[in-house]
């Protein structure tokens, strides 16, 4: 009879599939904000596929600013936040970057603030 392995979840919140367009700024690589779509998303955290290269070399460790629609928990909704967070990794993808940025501070916005 075989084995059946499972591995625990090392994540420390689940994470959503959401494809939503983000707009990621960071003061040094990116001030006037660079496009992406999020692919994940979680309590504590996003992960987004910019359009273009947050700059040169690794962004790992940026201080970023992103800017979306956070869906609601009960679905069909969404509701505009500004989030402050840094990049805790990044992927090589073709002609892209993908970061994962930990939050670490979310703001609710008025829907004309963006």
């Amino acid at each position: 009879m075989g084995q059946v392995i499972v591995q625990q979840e090392r994540r420390a919140f689940p994470r959503h599939r959401v494809q939503d367009p983000v707009l990621l700024k960071s003061p040094v690589r990116a001030p006037n904000g660079i496009t992406g779509t999020s692919t994940n998303l979680s309590t504590g955290g996003i992960f987004v596929v910019l359009d273009s290269p947050l700059g040169t070399g690794s962004p790992d460790g940026c201080a970023v600013e992103l800017l979306f629609n956070m869906p609601t928990q009960a679905g069909g909704g969404h509701y505009p936040v500004r989030c402050l967070g840094s990049v805790v990794w990044s992927e090589d993808l073709p002609g892209r970057r993908g970061v994962a940025v930990a939050f670490e501070k979310v703001e609710v916005l008025d829907e004309g603030t963006r």
